[in-house]
């Protein structure tokens, strides 16, 4: 079968990985490599084999090729072009999540002067073109979204990975490329919320559990909220700049806060179901209190 081999790269102190975080990335891999080619061709499902691992840092060969229905008489140049374009539309997903990581969630979508492209802004006034392709996918599939997403939480919880790469093994032409340092943005990138989707906003008071000590509102506190533990990132700039070095934070430290809870209607239970977690003002804090037990 005709097809392309596309190179990950785990870098890092790494001579293997961990079988969770490999898994992850690339089981999520494939389910944003199946909805490209479904965006493409429906009638074009992909083929993904794991074809070589290097030494070193980890190298994975991933052979991607489509999957011929009634294929003895498939045009190999239809193919090949097929595949190539499966290939660079999930390199533009990850190139999207990572844009939104660093930006905020879509403010407007434009068409541009090419019909296949689109061009984005973002929350903060950053733009961006696109292909209408890695759009339709964003706003359509949340499951993609959710893949990523998850990939980068993985990456971020294994301290040996420095760097994850992508790349075409023929050409070694660059599909992406993240760094440690921008693992967790990609994470808790901004997803599509359609009608589905809605948020409550409350004042509540949490626990730490396990507190982010850097000040960042990209990688999230865990905590203790009606006795069921839950992570935020925590978005308010003052408490990040301000209070956050001045402070002593632990396990058990009292947080007044405004929670944003990112609620999406589930049909199968018909009911909204809590999905994220953000605390957008940091109201008050507290030390823990004595003999104050976090679980009843």
């Amino acid at each position: 079968m005709e097809g392309e081999a596309i190179s990950f790269k785990f870098e890092g102190q790494v001579e293997e990985v961990d079988i969770n975080t490999f898994t992850h990335v690339m089981m999520n891999y494939a389910k944003v490599v199946e909805a490209a080619a479904k965006e493409v061709d429906e009638n074009s499902p992909m083929r993904i084999n794991v074809r070589a691992v290097k030494p070193g840092c980890l190298d994975v060969v991933l052979g991607i090729a489509q999957n011929y229905i009634g294929g003895l008489f498939a045009d190999p140049v239809t193919t090949l072009g097929t595949v190539a374009n499966v290939v660079a539309i999930a390199g533009g997903l990850y190139e999207l999540k990572k844009h939104l990581g660093k930006n905020g969630k879509i403010a407007k979508a434009q068409p541009t002067n090419n019909a296949q492209q689109i061009e984005i802004t973002t929350d903060n006034g950053s733009t961006t073109i696109i292909d209408n392709h890695v759009y339709n996918i964003y706003i359509n599939n949340p499951e993609v979204d959710k893949a990523i997403n998850a990939s980068f939480d993985t990456l971020e919880n294994d301290e040996r990975i420095e760097s994850l790469s992508m790349s075409k093994v023929s050409s070694g032409e660059k599909l992406f490329t993240a760094t440690r340092d921008e693992f967790a943005e990609i994470a808790n990138s901004p997803s599509f919320e359609g009608s589905n989707i809605r948020h409550a906003i409350s004042n509540e008071r949490l626990i730490v559990i396990r507190p982010v000590l850097e000040k960042t509102s990209r990688k999230k506190w865990e905590f203790l909220w009606n006795n069921i533990s839950i992570k935020a990132a925590i978005l308010d700039s003052s408490f990040i700049d301000n209070t956050l070095a001045k402070q002593a934070f632990g396990i058990g430290t009292v947080m007044d806060v405004e929670l944003d809870i990112t609620q999406e209607f589930s049909e199968d239970l018909q009911a909204f179901t809590n999905k994220k977690y953000e605390i957008k003002e940091v109201i008050d804090v507290t030390k823990k209190p004595e003999n104050q037990r976090l679980f009843n």
